[in-house]
């Protein structure tokens, strides 16, 4: 219920947008395929120790981001291909700019390699249980938000500290989704 009444003022907002940007015109896969876009541009800037320029272009990756979805429902067009696309772009390549960051030099290797697993095991639970169609709670994050303790350190210039921090917040969600999972689903 939260969760569903976040996300219909997150769409009413985006839809403002969308008219004001002309964006309304690109069909949903469109503007995710420009959010790949500009996902792999940061990965190699982030590759090139561009992290700013990176950090400028992650941001503008966002914008598109909160769109596609918000498009996709407002003209009944959420399709299976652009949720695995979405889902790709966002869990996939946000997690290999850990890697680009410590291939860069701004980041120790296992810091980046800690922050991908911390990621990924989160997500695992959380997509695991609705997948399964187990009972979970719907509005608890899956994760820290992937890529913002990342923007965030880079912009700060405390990238390794920030991703110290998702680490832990995405371990702690991990549990926590899988303690309330267990819980809501002990009689099952």
């Amino acid at each position: 219920m939260f969760h569903e009444e976040i996300k219909r003022h997150t769409d009413a907002f985006s839809q403002h947008l969308l008219h004001l940007t002309h964006l309304d015109a690109l069909t949903p896969n469109t503007i995710t395929l420009c959010c790949l876009v500009c996902k792999l541009t940061a990965l190699y800037l982030f590759t090139q120790g561009h992290l700013t320029f990176g950090g400028i272009v992650v941001i503008l990756d966002w914008w598109f981001d909160a769109l596609d979805g918000a498009l996709a429902r407002l003209r009944g067009q959420e399709t299976l291909f652009g949720g695995y696309l979405d889902i790709v772009s966002d869990h996939v390549l946000k997690s290999a700019w850990y890697l680009a960051a410590a291939y860069s030099n701004h980041l120790p290797f296992p810091v980046a390699a800690l922050a991908i697993y911390a990621h990924f095991t989160a997500v695992v639970v959380v997509y695991f249980c609705r997948l399964t169609a187990m009972h979970h709670v719907p509005w608890l994050p899956a994760t820290s938000g992937g890529g913002a303790p990342f923007i965030v350190g880079v912009f700060l210039g405390e990238l390794e500290l920030l991703t110290k921090v998702a680490v832990v917040l995405d371990l702690c969600l991990a549990l926590m989704n899988f303690i309330v999972v267990g819980y809501l689903n002990r009689n099952r």
